[in-house]
């Protein structure tokens, strides 16, 4: 079982090697912790949040910015196409106090978690997830951003 990660930007924002890494070990993260016997594709695109709003727009008839979004390849198979808005995990960490790192894989746990089948449609799979995303993150030593010291 391997996750292979693909990592774009079209952002004028600065992507580092380490970003990438993370990235690619979330996701492999995600699938290790799935426990999913076969090779899982995924697709990360760094973008802003017009570019985002223009995806969210053209393939969920939103018409409006968002963090991240996860388009799965195939609906019988894991894997898929992550976009994630640097600017979005920017203004995140700083409002959270944290680092734009660990936004980015935070975002990158909860689409791959999608593209590995979870959702949140019901509190009981919204608690699911959340548990999942904290036990990803924990998997590659970072803290879920999102998450209060009192909810860790």
């Amino acid at each position: 079982m391997a996750a292979r990660v693909e990592v774009l930007s079209d952002t004028q924002e600065l992507v580092s090697k380490s970003l990438v890494e993370l990235i690619i070990a979330v996701c492999s993260a995600a699938v290790e912790r799935a426990g999913i016997d076969q090779d899982v594709e995924f697709a990360c695109l760094l973008t802003d949040g017009p570019a985002m709003r223009r995806l969210n727009r053209q393939f969920r008839a939103i018409d409006r910015e968002t963090e991240v979004l996860a388009f799965p390849i195939d609906e019988s198979a894991p894997g898929g196409d992550i976009a994630i808005a640097i600017d979005h995990a920017m203004a995140a960490a700083d409002s959270n106090g944290s680092t734009i790192e660990a936004e980015v894989a935070y975002l990158a746990a909860h689409a791959s978690l999608h593209l590995l089948g979870h959702d949140h449609h019901s509190d009981e799979d919204y608690e699911r997830m959340l548990a999942e995303e904290d036990e990803v993150l924990a998997m590659i030593g970072v803290a879920n951003p999102r998450r209060s010291e009192e909810m860790a």
